[in-house]
């Protein structure tokens, strides 16, 4: 697994290719989250997040239903980590898909706020 920390922000992050990586990986978090207990630093397990990439378009092999199990992580009290559609990493939103929309949009949201709070400070 690979490990990028920026400020307070930690990914992990692997390819998974069959349920050894999946494993791999689980064991790579078991083992961070062990070393921030034995180092007095607290993560915070709500705030663990998900997002699995794929460039396979086929939604049939993402929804055999023995397939979800290796798409799911759990924390050290068995808790399963969210799985996300989008996350915000760095104020970009990344989206399982690989696709820049759901990013554009919310930019055109927060643009068309304030526009509005503009037009209505100057335009009265």
């Amino acid at each position: 697994s690979e490990v990028r920390i920026f400020a307070d922000d930690t990914k992990l992050m692997c390819r998974i290719i069959g349920v050894i990586s999946q494993l791999m990986l689980q064991n790579d978090l078991n083992n961070i989250i062990h070393w921030s207990l034995k180092n007095n630093m607290e993560l915070k397990g709500d705030k663990f997040q998900v997002l699995n990439y794929t460039l396979n378009k086929s939604l049939l092999l993402r929804n055999l239903p023995f397939t979800s199990i290796y798409r799911e992580y759990h924390l050290l009290d068995d808790t399963t980590i969210e799985q996300r559609q989008t996350v915000r990493d760095l104020g970009v939103l990344l989206s399982n898909d690989c696709s820049w929309s759901s990013h554009i949009n919310q930019m055109l949201v927060s643009a068309r706020k304030i526009a509005a709070w503009v037009f209505s400070v100057f335009c009265e």
